[in-house]
């Protein structure tokens, strides 16, 4: 695999960029990939190199192939003297993306005014944004530069991605965030050129790693460099429900991790409430790790109890059976979760989608049918009592779901117990008017 280097470099202030690049370009013994000029920072680094990778005022951005093996470096020693700051990064890059890269370049560049906005951005230029660019969205500071550089530059832009992963799955996350990342991004014209991995100098050279012994989970690990037919495309994209879907599932599920892979470091219990109401983080993070078998699977592997409940009889496996996929239940279930806590068949009641599958894979490991909501927990029961409390039955009969009610009664739930305020299930659903329901007691009879 071809060997590159990446250079952002501080000029003189003496030294013009273009001049510089020009004469950089006309050394025999030195390819230029790539020349950009770095504008701004969309996130900045929290592990590695914060300072200088996004404190330092870069003047040019330079991905530079050695033609000459017997050369030193891509960059002449005349030229050298006309650099103040430098940060350097070796990768290996595969042969076909650099025998391709010129003339796709140039197509992506041609094509670029031809590509439309989707639309997502109006939005949010009309309403403002308050996030945070750190987590891939249109910050008030992302815009204000959109707006700054589109007065100047309305073409095409390129962004460097620096990837570390921090966490031993990190590089598998990411990979399945690049896969669902191509369509998204190439609706708005967005492409990545380059890609690369990370590699050791030569023994020889040296690049900003350090010692050439630093462990190569301390570093950065791949490059990519990403074309976008304008900064308004890329915002685009960002602003868009479609990026923000697998931004969420992948990116900041791997942020996540790597901020608590932090805390777990310095002695947090993983098993610790959120809150006196809110179960432990399996079952809350980045929104609720239960809807993420990945993040689910590493929280496990960390030591987090499916069964650890707060002050009431709520635990990281009551919010996977409301919510999370079939696949996340079971591997919870196998990894130690207790059908007899955290009221399960009364949450899954609760689902949006394959609530008899989820019935009847807990039923199946031996949850109680005929269960009343807390009545076991008497810390739970004076909290909530006064909303009516029931069995399942109950629950699927306050939410008009005929077909639960009829799956319920098939496997035996009592349609006589009695809830918290003295009706039965079949008088609750008396009561809604909800006529489906009322004749699936009628058929269960």
């Amino acid at each position: 695999m071809p060997v590159a280097t990446l250079h952002l470099l501080t000029l003189t202030k003496s030294t013009d960029a273009q001049s510089f690049l020009q004469k950089l370009r006309q050394s025999p013994s030195t390819r230029v990939i790539v020349a950009s000029r770095p504008r701004h920072v969309v996130i900045h680094p929290n592990i590695l190199d914060n300072h200088p990778l996004a404190s330092n005022p870069w003047d040019l951005l330079v991905l530079l192939q050695v033609t000459q093996p017997n050369e030193q470096g891509p960059i002449p020693s005349a030229l050298r003297r006309l650099i103040t700051n430098e940060y350097i990064i070796t990768t290996g890059i595969p042969s076909k993306l650099l025998s391709d890269y010129q003339a796709r370049d140039s197509r992506l560049k041609n094509d670029a005014s031809s590509i439309p906005l989707t639309g997502s951005l109006d939005k949010v230029v009309r309403e403002g944004s308050k996030e945070a660019s750190q987590n891939l969205e249109v910050s008030p500071e992302l815009l204000r530069f959109m707006n700054e550089l589109s007065k100047t530059h309305k073409g095409p832009v390129t962004m460097l991605n620096l990837l570390h992963f921090h966490h031993p799955d990190g590089k598998k996350n990411y990979h399945q965030y690049g896969q669902a990342f191509i369509p998204v991004a190439g609706k708005r014209g967005g492409s990545a050129k380059l890609v690369g991995n990370v590699v050791p100098p030569a023994s020889e050279k040296s690049d900003s790693r350090g010692s050439r012994n630093r462990s190569q989970q301390d570093w950065w690990n791949e490059i990519s460099i990403v074309h976008y037919p304008s900064i308004r495309h890329f915002c685009d994209m960002l602003a868009g429900e479609d990026y923000q879907a697998i931004n969420e599932r992948y990116r900041l599920s791997m942020k996540a991790k790597n901020e608590l892979q932090a805390f777990l470091d310095n002695g947090w219990d993983i098993n610790q409430p959120m809150s006196e109401l809110k179960s432990p983080v399996l079952g809350r993070v980045p929104t609720y790790a239960i809807e993420d078998e990945d993040t689910t699977a590493w929280l496990l592997h960390c030591g987090a109890d499916p069964n650890q409940r707060c002050a009431i009889d709520l635990t990281p496996l009551s919010y996977a059976a409301e919510r999370a996929p079939v696949s996340t239940i079971k591997l919870m279930l196998s990894c130690g979760g207790d059908v007899e806590t955290g009221k399960l068949l009364h949450h899954a009641s609760d689902r949006a989608s394959d609530v008899i599958e989820v019935l009847q894979l807990l039923i199946e490991r031996g949850a109680n049918i005929n269960t009343i909501m807390y009545q076991d927990d008497y810390s739970s029961w004076r909290l909530f009592y006064f909303m009516g409390l029931g069995t399942a039955l109950h629950k699927a009969a306050d939410l008009g779901k005929a077909d639960v009610v009829r799956y319920l009664i098939s496997k035996r739930a009592d349609p006589k117990i009695t809830d918290a305020n003295g009706g039965s299930a079949k008088e609750c659903a008396e009561h809604l008017g909800n006529r489906e329901a009322i004749a699936a007691f009628q058929i269960g009879q």
